[in-house]
């Protein structure tokens, strides 16, 4: 398995709350080849460290208008247009 995938699908599991990444990295490390374990926890752990701040600053930086778009089928000048 693609090391990458793996550490998404360990940080999957403990974002989506069923698991933490001491008991879901080891599942996914044995899919990968040896060669690769070192750096699929590398990443995995990396990733889980920076979430936080990364969290932060996304919110800050993407307003939650942003998500909650919707489109403008018949636009008063004939356009199609997107609204927050």
């Amino acid at each position: 398995m693609n090391p990458r995938l793996a550490a998404a699908k360990a940080l999957a599991a403990v974002l989506n709350g069923k698991a933490s990444l001491n008991s879901s990295l080891p599942t996914q490390l044995d899919k990968v080849e040896d060669r690769d374990r070192g750096f699929t926890q590398d990443l995995a752990f990396g990733t889980a460290r920076w979430q936080p701040r990364l969290s932060a600053l996304a919110a800050k930086l993407l307003p939650v208008s942003t998500f909650s778009m919707t489109a403008s089928a018949t636009p008063s000048d004939g356009n199609a247009s997107v609204e927050p």
